[in-house]
């Protein structure tokens, strides 16, 4: 099973050099934003020739600052190496974040072409879209916001916090009470946009879903004139995020208004303390200890603000990672032994078998029958009757409920659909072409030594084909909807035929043909049966067709 804490794993060894640059970058940067508050504070010292024993930070650590000079020497050199650090964390932070989420996308991609049939249409097409767009973008900003920037902030205020105690003790427990009541506050406020942020979500997928289906659609909202309701059905969706999503703006706004209010606060807080307990002689601070406290606060702004912030960027990557899980955890078709070669295939065997979709009764029913090599087999039958469901069973992209299928002497179960698929080919409507060129189309890996092969095959459509497309670098659109629906049944026929494999099946071939191209590729398919076993499902034979 694929988890969160699996991947993670698997990411941090794979990548464990640039993390491990990324994490003492960030340390490295963390430790000399420290130091720039610290070094205006020695100036105001220098300056105003002061001196504390508080004030000999700098001398504790090896570093002699006794003139303005040496001052501004090593404060170049800080504001230098804090740029590089800087850069380095900001690259690198990037360089991770776009490495995982190249790797999580290939993961995906891979697991999903690995589904099977069933799983895969348990969803709609925006659902899957939906986890290449707002899903891993949530997951992208858990790796960058929520892990890597959290650690670096973490650290700076615990390096922050810790001079600030060196400086003045009390006034900095006060301070970090404060900052543990405020971050309870914020987090306690943020918990209500949790819901709201779940139905925006639900919402925006809906929305998502939706666009895909209809512009899948396209064809049949513009025969049917159905332009307007779809509009107007579009716009009742938009309406109801936009909704939730202002629902959502508006709470996130009056959370993300609370922490300035917060920070400020402990500011105001930290002044006065400071400022009473000077009144009362309980506090002993020089002017240059004084500048540096309070400089050291103010930069405790931003991680203050971005450590707050995390709890929301770790709820949405947490919904989106599930949601990413659930999919990389579905149902894949398992790869037998890959060195399946047998190269005499010459029957299909079907022992008692029978089938039926989820919740529904058998669509086939202890179904016994041999198909054998030189043969042409028609399944005939009304819509509905289970010719397709049949070529889907031979396929293997559906398995019976009972009995056995065998290709030759090898039981299915053995073989793995993967194996199977080495020595079936298919003919649908539902297998559409794919490439943007004749070429990509009807050859299987678009190698320029396929070229010659791809064109042999083609010749044999002279008869079905215009001029141009006997060119194999013609242009397609996406599924050839730049041709008719008889070339693109040509076209798929070509594909399966150039694949080698020596069954065909062909899931109502005749029906986008014309009578001149049917005659031809009923001849064609007359001279080929000898070497190859053909199973043609169709609710109308053509006359001419010498099935068996």
């Amino acid at each position: 099973m694929v988890t969160a804490q699996s991947i993670t794993i698997r990411f941090v060894k794979n990548n464990f050099i640039i993390i491990s640059l990324w994490f003492l970058s960030g340390l490295a940067g963390s430790f000399l934003n420290v130091f720039i508050p610290v070094s205006i504070g020695k100036f105001y010292e220098l300056v105003l020739h002061t001196n504390s024993a508080k004030g000999k930070l700098f001398e504790t650590i090896g570093i002699q600052l006794q003139s303005l000079d040496s001052f501004f020497i090593f404060f170049l050199l800080i504001i230098i190496l804090r740029s590089l650090f800087l850069f380095l964390q900001q690259f690198l932070t990037s360089l991770v974040n776009e490495t995982f989420t190249r790797d999580l996308r290939e993961m995906m991609f891979e697991h999903q072409l690995r589904q099977t049939l069933s799983s895969f249409r348990t969803k709609p097409a925006g659902d899957y879209i939906l986890r290449y767009s707002g899903d891993m973008s949530s997951v992208q900003k858990l790796i960058g916001n929520g892990i890597i920037s959290f650690a670096s902030d973490l650290f700076f205020l615990i390096i922050a916090l810790t001079l600030l105690s060196f400086i003045q003790l009390k006034v900095t427990l006060v301070i970090t009470l404060a900052i543990l009541i405020g971050s309870i506050l914020y987090y306690l406020l943020a918990r209500l946009l949790i819901p709201a942020a779940s139905e925006r979500r639900s919402k925006k997928a809906k929305l998502i879903s939706f666009i895909s289906e209809r512009l899948n659609s396209f064809f049949t909202i513009k025969a049917f004139n159905r332009e307007t309701p779809e509009t107007n059905s579009f716009k009742k969706k938009s309406l109801a995020h936009f909704e939730k999503s202002r629902r959502f703006r508006l709470l996130n706004a009056l959370n993300q208004s609370l922490i300035p209010v917060l920070f400020f606060g402990l500011l105001g807080v930290s002044l006065f303390y400071i400022s009473y307990l000077k009144e009362h002689r309980q506090l002993h601070l020089q002017n240059g200890e004084v500048v540096t406290y309070v400089l050291l606060i103010l930069y405790l702004q931003s991680p203050f603000k971005r450590v707050l912030k995390v709890s929301s960027i770790w709820h949405d990557a947490s919904v989106s990672f599930s949601k990413i899980l659930t999919l990389l955890n579905s149902e894949i078709e398992i790869r037998k032994n890959e060195t399946f070669a047998e190269k005499r295939i010459d029957k299909i065997i079907f022992e008692n078998v029978s089938f039926g979709y989820p919740d529904s009764e058998d669509v086939i029913r202890n179904f016994n029958f041999q198909f054998q090599k030189g043969n042409i087999y028609i399944l005939k039958g009304n819509q509905g009757t289970g010719k397709s469901t049949l070529l889907k069973l031979i396929l293997m992209l559906y398995e019976p409920r009972t009995g056995h299928i065998n290709l030759g002497s090898n039981s299915y179960s053995d073989l793995g659909p993967f194996n199977v698929r080495k020595k079936v080919t298919l003919v649908s409507d539902e297998a559409p072409l794919i490439g943007s060129s004749v070429f990509e189309a009807i050859s299987y890996s678009s190698r320029e030594d396929q070229s010659e092969k791809s064109l042999d095959t083609l010749k044999k459509f002279e008869f079905a084909l215009p001029t141009e497309m006997m060119d194999l670098n013609f242009k397609l659109t996406h599924a050839a909807a730049n041709i008719s629906k008889g070339q693109r049944t040509i076209l798929s026929i070509a594909r399966a035929l150039n694949t080698g494999k020596k069954i065909i099946l062909l899931d109502e071939p005749f029906v986008n043909l014309d009578a001149k191209v049917e005659s031809g590729l009923i001849s064609l398919l007359n001279e080929m049966k000898d070497q190859f076993i053909i199973i043609i499902a169709a609710h109308q034979l053509p006359k001419d067709i010498l099935a068996d």
